[in-house]
């Protein structure tokens, strides 16, 4: 069967030249300070014998699979001790340049965006507190895919982790996070002189597409990559088995064309996947033990010229 590679260049031999297929991984590492453990109240992160044999296997996992297809990869809860967002950095170059960003509040965990060397190049970068309730931030990139030729075509990279849904207050917040989130991405372009940019927004959103938290996106333009609706047409996944014994699909990758002239970009979705492949994206793999999320893959077509804008949705 076709390598990751041979199918990319399949696809990019069916788009237009001044077209490139661009394919994004986002997932959730499951911070060692956080998973639960058949001990009350006592967590992953003090016992060294069960968090670095998984922590090791994870990482292997994200190098040969996770990030070995995709040209962006976004990480949530990497673990910012014993060295672990070293061990990382170490495992992805050179073929990748790593941003990370740690969050407030003393939180041991933090976020990765890795872009892949010689196609891309970082131009600006900055973390964004969505909200001092819960610490949740946003990292965001500002960067030029350099496979176009000339001054490249610029788009922006966002990566984050919004709070988990306890009540309905959680909820509201949620919404704030979004709002928050669009409205710092679109000043970030501003500043960086972008105009009306792409984006790209990826990460955990503890929230299915049709909760009215990802509404929140969908209303305001953009787009979300889904898999193919079955006979009853519904797009159901699981990509996390919650503490709850919830298994729902929170993990997301949003897109948005940017407007018309300049160095404007369109992102367009072309297709989707969960990691690993062989496993059933309908409910949780018993199988699958190295975080109590799976990798969402998402396959982009990142065009120079923007394509119409999609009506807003909701």
């Amino acid at each position: 069967s076709p390598t990751v590679a041979e199918r990319a260049a399949s696809a990019a031999l069916l788009l237009p030249t001044s077209t490139r297929p661009l394919q994004i991984a986002t997932f959730n590492m499951l911070c060692p300070a956080y998973k639960r453990t058949e001990v009350l109240s006592a967590r992953e992160a003090e016992f060294e014998e069960r968090w670095r044999p998984r922590l090791q296997r994870e990482l292997a996992f994200i190098r040969d699979e996770v990030c070995a297809g995709a040209d962006v990869c976004g990480l949530q809860e990497l673990w910012f001790s014993h060295g672990v967002a070293d061990e990382l950095r170490a495992a992805l170059e050179p073929d990748f340049e790593l941003v990370t960003a740690r969050r407030t509040g003393h939180k041991e965990d933090g976020l990765c965006i890795a872009v892949r060397r010689g196609r891309f190049r970082i131009e600006g970068e900055r973390r964004v507190e969505l909200s001092p309730v819960g610490y949740r931030i946003c990292l965001m990139l500002h960067v030029v895919d350099q496979s176009f030729g000339g001054d490249g075509v610029p788009f922006i990279v966002c990566n984050t982790h919004l709070s988990f849904p306890h009540s309905d207050y959680d909820q509201q917040h949620q919404a704030q996070q979004v709002q928050t989130l669009v409205t710092a991405a679109e000043a970030f372009a501003a500043e960086r002189k972008l105009g009306a940019a792409a984006m790209l927004v990826m990460g955990d959103f503890n929230a299915e597409v049709t909760d009215p938290v990802c509404s929140l996106f969908l209303r305001q333009g953009f787009d979300v990559a889904e898999p193919i609706p079955d006979d009853s047409g519904a797009r159901r996944f699981v990509s996390h088995s919650n503490h709850r014994g919830e298994h729902i699909g929170v993990d997301h990758v949003f897109v948005r064309s940017g407007g018309a002239g300049g160095r404007a970009a369109g992102l367009a979705v072309r297709g989707w996947h969960m990691l690993p492949r062989e496993l059933t994206t309908t409910r949780w793999p018993e199988s699958f033990d190295m975080s109590d999320h799976r990798p969402v893959a998402a396959q982009l077509a990142l065009t120079r010229d923007p394509p119409p804008p999609l009506p807003r949705r909701g």
